[in-house]
C-alpha cells in the first residue's frame, strides 16, 4: 500500500481492492520435481517451477505426456528432477 500510495501521490487516498499472500512454488533445492509419484501407480508430478513455470511449462508438458504415453521422456533428462533426490 505504501508504495502504491507514493507511486499514485495524487491518488493517496486509493485503497487496493485486493491483497493476497501465497507460497512460493519453490523446492529446497530449486530445480523442480517432475516425474512419477513414488508408491503411487500411474500418478505423476510436475510442480515446483518457481517463477520459471510460464516458461518451463512446455518442456515439461511434453516430457511428462511422453513419460505417460511411452514409459519415459525422451526431449528431457527427468533424472535431476525426480522427487526420490529428497528421500
Amino acid at each position: 500500500q505504501t508504495a502504491s500510495k507514493e507511486l499514485f501521490s495524487g491518488q493517496a487516498t486509493m485503497t487496493p481492492h485486493t491483497q493476497q499472500v501465497c507460497y512460493w512454488p519453490e523446492t529446497p533445492d530449486g530445480l523442480p520435481l517432475i516425474g512419477p509419484l513414488p508408491g503411487v501407480r500411474g500418478a505423476f508430478l510436475a510442480a515446483g517451477h518457481s517463477v520459471w513455470g510460464i516458461l518451463q511449462g512446455p518442456a515439461t508438458g511434453q516430457a511428462v505426456a511422453e513419460l505417460i504415453a511411452e514409459g519415459e521422456a525422451k526431449c528431457l533428462d527427468l533424472a535431476p528432477f525426480s522427487l526420490e533426490r529428497f528421500q
